[in-house]
């Protein structure tokens, strides 16, 4: 079976915006193609799971996220890279229940069952605690948080979340310390 690390997008990959369906204003993170170029040389796949409540509030459409997941392939593609596949949540908290939307695991388990991938040998990056709580919901190997995108006042807040979890400047840092932790 396949492992994988399994990324949020927002703030994360690419930076955070007003604009986050808005495929040509999509901007890559410094760094963050050489992270998932780093983690598919690993043997990993690199698969973005990302909430996008902006469906279901009509702000913009599942063609809209798939543009800007595109946007995002050729971004990559331009430094040698790519990620292996796109889930998303469409759902808002107060309008549709669902258990895709992280803090759930549905996404996580959805992408490892579509691309074979073992759950138990993966892990799971965000900017977020309810992107680390999905991972370990979900039962990924390890779960990081960056201090990109929302990471920072995640942390400083540091509510929401208990339990140990690897703590990085941005994706290609967390990347090299889940690598070097666990490919020993």
């Amino acid at each position: 079976m396949n492992q994988a690390f399994f990324i949020d997008r927002d703030g994360v990959i690419n930076t955070e915006s007003t604009c986050l369906w808005q495929a040509e204003k999509t901007i890559l993170i410094p760094g963050a193609a050489e992270a998932i170029r780093l983690a598919r040389s690993a043997g990993r796949l690199a698969v973005c799971i990302s909430n996008q409540p902006w469906v279901e509030r009509q702000v913009c459409s599942y063609e809209d996220q798939w543009r800007v997941f595109a946007r995002l392939q050729t971004l990559l593609h331009e430094e040698g890279t790519r990620l292996d596949s796109f889930y998303f949540c469409p759902h808002t908290p107060d309008k549709t229940p669902c258990q895709c939307r992280k803090p759930f695991p549905g996404l996580i388990l959805t992408a490892a069952r579509d691309l074979g991938i073992d759950v138990g040998g993966s892990f799971m990056v965000g900017d977020r605690f309810t992107d680390l709580e999905a991972g370990r919901r979900a039962g990924c190997r390890d779960v990081a948080l960056v201090r990109t995108g929302c990471g920072a006042a995640q942390l400083a807040a540091a509510t929401g979340f208990t339990g140990e979890f690897i703590v990085g400047d941005d994706l290609l840092d967390v990347v090299r310390q889940l690598l070097e932790k666990y490919e020993k």
